[in-house]
């Protein structure tokens, strides 16, 4: 990295705050939530234990309902949780992953409805992951040109088409990173062409 990646597009200093601050705690938060969230990084809670041991009983896949139906409570609670296990700001790469399954649960208040069947990332299998829309531009998960640093910033440095570092490659194609999906990063001029082809 040269000393101008860390300054933005005016060539200001870029002020980033620690990576556990701004994914565990508010701006406004108190010092010792703070501390808190500095303290939980990466660490497991006993509810989100709870859930995970869940999907470990249910190898096939749990929908949001099926797991509050079985923990008890159909409040946000279990399904926060799982959302945390599924979101690489919490765990990267993420325990529990969307399997590209949809099941109706005749039980729950709205039986026609499709819900995702989430699964434990360990069980999935890569050729059932949720399939990427038809007409868009975006690569499959797991080829990408980006990665994530020591302190899980996520670096794009290169162009994945003209392999240019001058420019840096901020524009992206198929990134979704809360899906753990990177995408392919370009130049501008890369990035035009390539998403005129694809549209």
């Amino acid at each position: 990295m040269t000393d101008d990646d860390d300054k933005d597009l005016f060539g200001e200093p870029i002020k980033r705050k620690p990576v556990e601050e701004r994914t565990r705690s508010r701006r406004d938060d108190p010092p010792t939530s703070k501390a808190a969230a500095r303290k939980s990084m990466f660490s497991i809670s006993d509810k989100q234990k709870i859930v995970e041991e869940e999907f470990k009983r249910h190898p096939k896949g749990l929908t949001d309902w099926k797991l509050e139906d079985i923990l008890g409570s159909h409040g946000s609670t279990w399904r926060t949780r799982r959302d945390e296990l599924s979101d690489p700001k919490w765990f990267n790469p993420p325990r529990i992953v969307d399997s590209g399954r949809t099941r109706k649960e005749p039980d729950s208040e709205n039986p026609k409805n499709d819900r995702i069947v989430w699964i434990l990332a360990e069980y999935a299998d890569p050729y059932r992951l949720k399939p990427m829309p038809e007409r868009a531009a975006t690569p499959p998960a797991y080829k990408t040109n980006a990665h994530y640093d020591k302190d899980g910033h996520l670096i794009h440095e290169t162009c994945a088409r003209c392999n240019s570092s001058e420019h840096g490659a901020p524009y992206s194609i198929g990134a979704h990173v809360s899906k753990g999906q990177l995408g392919m990063w370009y130049c501008f001029k890369c990035w035009e062409q390539v998403r005129k082809k694809h549209a």
